[in-house]
């Protein structure tokens, strides 16, 4: 064979086994990146699961959460219900006595239009002394264009409009109001007359001065439960009465 010859099969050689060597190079090259490709992939559902997994389990987590705090709600909604109602069915010789300041004062519009609603179905009154009826009718009756005219007519139209609904006792001692009435003594009166359980006589009034005296005046009578709240406090303990019927209600529902 010729020297050209040799080499021109040599060459042949040589290029067949380069095409070879590239060749198989080139499939594992794209192995190696077939399976990276496909460990990437399996590393991002892996992922992808954990992620989904975690977020399933922190929303039921949530979920577990939110049925424990609405069973907890019920409790001490079903608690502010039966605390409610038990104390306002209590009528035997209970005096209850909202005073001249909160019949009269228009921030307690909200919870003048609730109360009797609640109240008759738990047979629950208020009382409106003699004197303080006078009190008011005195108030109403000056001049018409006067704050505490005006005053006075706002009381007096609560009243009548919760005493139309049954939800208010009012005691008169004659047809025309006595002169010069000041309630505050005879509610401190009224609430330690004979027979009147002082464990049960509760007054609302925004007076300080007043509820400060009743308390010492039951206290030196031996009572030992006498409640003097605040306007607001009786309002948020009334609204708080609502809410939890609400609540209980739509649960029932449901």
């Amino acid at each position: 064979m010729s020297g050209d010859k040799v080499l021109i099969a040599a060459g042949v050689v040589a290029a067949g086994v380069a095409s070879k060597f590239g060749w198989d190079w080139w499939n594992e090259k794209q192995e190696r990146e077939d399976r990276d490709r496909a460990r990437a992939e399996n590393q991002r559902r892996e992922q992808r699961e954990r992620e989904e997994a975690e977020e399933a389990q922190r929303v039921r987590a949530e979920q577990l959460a939110q049925e424990h705090a609405h069973r907890e709600r019920l409790i001490e909604a079903r608690n502010t219900i039966e605390k409610f109602e038990v104390d306002w069915r209590d009528n035997g010789n209970r005096v209850v006595i909202i005073d001249s300041n909160i019949w009269m004062d228009e921030k307690y519009h909200q919870l003048f239009e609730a109360l009797p609603e609640q109240l008759k179905p738990i047979n629950g009154s208020i009382t409106i002394h003699p004197v303080q009826f006078d009190e008011l009718t005195n108030l109403k009756n000056q001049n018409y264009r006067t704050t505490k005219s005006k005053l006075g007519r706002r009381a007096m139209k609560r009243i009548e409009q919760m005493q139309r609904q049954g939800v208010v006792n009012v005691s008169t001692e004659s047809n025309e109001a006595k002169k010069g009435a000041y309630a505050d003594t005879a509610i401190l009166d009224l609430i330690c007359e004979d027979g009147v359980d002082l464990t049960r006589a509760q007054i609302i009034t925004d007076d300080r001065e007043l509820r400060i005296r009743a308390h010492q005046k039951l206290k030196d009578a031996g009572a030992e439960s006498f409640a003097a709240l605040e306007g607001q406090e009786f309002q948020d303990q009334f609204f708080a009465y609502r809410v939890a019927l609400d609540l209980v209600a739509k649960e029932e529902e449901e």
